[in-house]
């Protein structure tokens, strides 16, 4: 969650309203659990993940490669590192959703965030699931490490950091 803020700062030639963080990192969302051995899942191409309202936090790796896909111009200052992340808001429908193919228009080259969901990482080894997603309870179990190895690698792919996981 953030609150509005009035500074403006240059980032890589480009121009950005700077949003604070408002919460602390360490909160789990109410929609986020933890997932248990024998927790199933699969993606079921609902679409729901791209027509939600939400925010996708990038790295600046992915910035540059997603910047003339996606309306990026904020960054949130996260104080407890000092850092910026762009990020997008999902309002309703993300810009490279496809409703009538039901897909993703840049897929191959989507956000961590995007290939993660609806799985997350929660220091120091919590792997959560969101509640939104209709694949909970669907297919085959979840392979806890695995997902968690799989995640770390995707992450730190993206150039994000992954010490504190």
């Amino acid at each position: 969650m953030t609150s509005n803020c009035k500074n403006v700062i240059h980032i890589h030639g480009r121009e950005f309203q700077v949003l604070h963080e408002s919460g602390n990192w360490w909160e789990i969302p109410h929609e986020l659990i933890p997932v248990t051995p024998g927790m199933r899942w699969t993606c079921l191409r609902c679409g729901k993940c791209c027509t939600r309202d939400w925010q996708i936090e990038l790295s600046w790796k992915e910035f540059r490669r997603l910047k003339d896909h996606l309306p990026i111009d904020s960054v949130i200052f996260d104080e407890s590192t000092g850092d910026y992340y762009p990020f997008f808001d999902v309002n309703g429908k993300c810009p490279c959703y496809d409703e009538g193919g039901n897909k993703c228009n840049i897929y191959p080259d989507r956000s961590f965030t995007c290939r993660s969901y609806p799985f997350y990482l929660h220091p120091p080894e919590k792997l959560l699931v969101s509640t939104l997603c209709d694949g909970i309870g669907h297919g085959p179990p979840v392979d806890l490490a695995g997902k968690r190895m799989e995640l770390l690698v995707l992450r730190e792919a993206a150039g994000m950091d992954v010490s504190h996981y």
